[in-house]
């Protein structure tokens, strides 16, 4: 049995059981997920390296590009004492 794939029209918006009849991916639910390895787990810095920059930044009524784009990473850079701004 083959299930047909629905015609997709340009600037027509695919909503509900149009749009997920067209992705083929399934899951198994029986198989229980895995845990991410330690060493892709992000561990939050000691100490106020963080603290100190982001005080430093907005005395100096500064604006970054890690906070402008909430970057999920800003607290690697800020603990090397890193901060990206446009020019």
């Amino acid at each position: 049995m083959t299930d047909s794939i629905p015609l997709i029209i340009a600037g027509k918006k695919q909503l509900g059981a149009a749009k997920t009849k067209r992705n083929r991916a399934g899951f198994d639910t029986d198989v229980p997920t895995l845990r991410k390895p330690d060493w892709i787990r992000v561990r939050l810095p000691v100490g106020n390296a963080v603290a100190k920059l982001k005080k430093k930044i907005s005395s100096n009524a500064l604006v970054t590009v890690c906070e402008e784009a909430s970057c999920p990473n800003i607290h690697e850079c800020y603990n090397k004492g890193t901060a990206t701004f446009m020019i």
